[in-house]
C-alpha cells in the first residue's frame, strides 16, 4: 500500500482482527507518516483475499 502523504511504500506495525474486518496500523518507510486502514472483504464473487481498505478520516476507498 502506498501512503497518503508522498506515495511512498508503507509496512504494516499491527493488525487488529475482528469478524468482519481486519483494522491495521500503519507507517510509511519514506516520510513516517502514521495511519490506519479498515479492510473488509470485498465479497463471494471477488477471488479470495481481496479487500476495500478506507484510510482513517477519508471517506475514500481503494481496492
Amino acid at each position: 500500500m502506498t501512503c497518503p502523504v508522498c506515495g511512498g511504500k508503507t509496512r504494516v506495525e499491527c493488525n487488529v482482527s475482528e469478524p468482519d474486518c481486519v483494522y491495521r496500523k500503519r507507517r510509511c518507510k519514506e516520510c513516517g507518516y502514521r495511519f490506519f486502514t479498515e479492510e473488509t472483504e470485498i465479497g463471494e464473487k471477488a477471488p479470495k483475499g481481496f479487500y476495500k481498505r478506507r484510510i482513517e478520516g477519508s471517506n475514500e476507498y481503494e481496492s
